[in-house]
């Protein structure tokens, strides 16, 4: 069962990941922002399933699943790379 999807990011300097839109339902756009940080401890601490989620033809499409790397970075690839990477998600509204 997945705790929520992630659909969109917003990257702090074009760089790093700082926060992303969330959403409990596949089907309905974001409800919150949340922080890399907090991401983190959802899945560190909380053992919560984290996926991405992204439009395919006007529908919602379930991504891959979330994971951190060395506490620091979210990533859906399973390499350690020191960086995070959500794939192809789009930038969050202001």
């Amino acid at each position: 069962m997945v705790d929520y999807y992630i659909k969109c990011i917003q990257e702090h300097r074009g760089e790093n990941i700082s926060n992303v839109g969330v959403g409990k339902k596949l089907d309905k756009w974001i409800e919150t922002k949340k922080t890399k940080k907090e991401v983190i401890l959802d899945i560190d601490e909380k053992n919560k399933v984290i996926k991405t989620a992204y439009l395919n033809n006007k529908e919602w499409v379930a991504g891959n699943e979330v994971h951190t790397v060395e506490g620091e970075y979210i990533r859906t690839d399973r390499n350690d790379k020191l960086s995070d990477n959500l794939g192809e998600l789009p930038n969050c509204p202001d």
